[in-house]
């Protein structure tokens, strides 16, 4: 998102996910924050909206997320609510999350 940022656009990422790190190559967690939360994030913030599907997600890891990014977690265990919680999140990456 960085590569592209506009700062005239909104520049923010909705992730929707079960939130579990199944890659054994991929970033623990704590790398991952640390990669959210350096000096160029601070110059360029991407707020990350995440979305945490199905009983099984990690909700906590999603708001670590969240919370690093200037964004805000969401969670769905029913489907039938993914469309509200999807709206409110791109209503919320319009204002940075505090609308």
């Amino acid at each position: 998102m960085r590569h592209e940022y506009d700062p005239s656009k909104v520049n923010t990422v909705v992730l929707m996910t079960d939130g579990q790190n199944l890659d054994p190559g991929g970033l623990t967690l704590d790398q991952l924050l640390s990669k959210l939360q350096t000096p160029q994030a601070k110059l360029l913030p991407v707020p990350v909206f995440t979305i945490g599907l199905g009983p099984g997600a990690d909700l906590n890891a999603l708001g670590k997320i969240s919370k690093a990014t200037g964004g805000k977690a969401y969670a769905v265990k029913d489907p039938a609510n993914l469309r509200s919680v999807f709206l409110d999140a791109v209503v919320q990456r319009q204002c940075g999350g505090s609308c």
